[in-house]
């Protein structure tokens, strides 16, 4: 007799789904991702810990982006022998420091399964872990900001920093212009429009160095469908308005994601905000 293989693939897509939500925040609690997790990998803790991903994959991408972001480096500032192994010795060791973190928190859920029991301690220990994953191990505390800060030559700083603010600037440029274009299979808009929109969400982004690719796009998005109405008003007409209001409205999660991450869109809107650190951009 042969079974149905329906339901195997539904759960398939159900769970490709939770994780895809995950990877852009669009669940806030990790309860629900925990007891998916259940379901799908009885050896829970790296899936839940790294977003799905085995532990050596997640040792590898980290690999790979010091030697990205090393090679980028010595193209753009000239690096010495001698500054290329310091720079490599300090990500190592942040690596080592973010691996002995998954240590110490797989320690103290040993035993345990994220179930009603246990679930706010298994929180509790990991949220560091994910915090420290989803934010980046290369950001402005760590041992390889500090040894590029105090390794590189002004003149490479200043190189490196320039390198980063233009790379910053071609990822919001492609992130804007695949929003506008959804937008527009819904909202066809004149080119003056156009540019007065693009205007408005570059200004609302300016200065927000993101290194993960979802996350800008999520920024962007809801760059767009947070643009107070009263600016709305001098760029479209009621009938264009009133629509997109309404598109505004299904975008609310994404609005409010980001908000409670700290992107305050009003209170960036006139302001000008300094070039982003070079340690939160990790080159691709």
């Amino acid at each position: 007799m042969i079974r149905s293989r329906r339901p195997m693939r539904w759960a398939c897509r159900w769970l490709g789904s939770l994780t895809l939500a995950i990877a852009l925040g669009a669940l806030p609690s990790p309860t629900l991702w925990a007891q998916a997790l259940i379901v799908q990998n009885p050896g829970w803790f790296e899936s839940w810990a790294f977003q799905g991903q085995p532990e050596p994959e997640v040792r590898r991408q980290l690999q790979s982006q010091v030697q990205l972001q090393l090679k980028a480096m010595e193209k753009q500032c000239g690096l010495t022998t001698d500054q290329k192994q310091k720079l490599e010795t300090a990500a190592q060791g942040d690596i080592a420091r973010f691996f002995r973190m998954v240590q110490l928190a797989r320690l103290k859920t040993e035993g345990m399964q994220p179930d009603q029991e246990h679930m706010q301690a298994i929180q509790q220990a990991l949220s560091p872990v994910q915090n420290k994953f989803i934010g980046g191990l290369f950001k402005k505390d760590s041992l390889l900001e500090t040894v590029t800060t105090a390794t590189l030559t002004p003149d490479q700083m200043a190189s490196w920093r320039r390198y980063l603010q233009e790379r910053l600037e071609r990822r919001y440029a492609t992130a804007m212009a695949i929003e506008l274009s959804r937008l527009e299979q819904r909202l066809p808009l004149t080119s003056r429009q156009r540019e007065a929109i693009l205007e408005k969400v570059a200004t609302r982004c300016k200065g927000r160095s993101i290194k993960d690719d979802q996350r800008l796009i999520a920024l962007v998005e809801a760059a767009f469908y947070s643009i107070p109405q009263e600016d709305l008003a001098q760029i479209l007409d009621p009938p264009q308005l009133a629509l997109l209001l309404k598109e505004s409205q299904t975008h609310a999660g994404i609005i409010q994601m980001m908000k409670q991450e700290g992107f305050d869109f009003e209170a960036v809107r006139d302001t000008q905000v300094a070039p982003s650190d070079p340690a939160q951009e990790t080159p691709q």
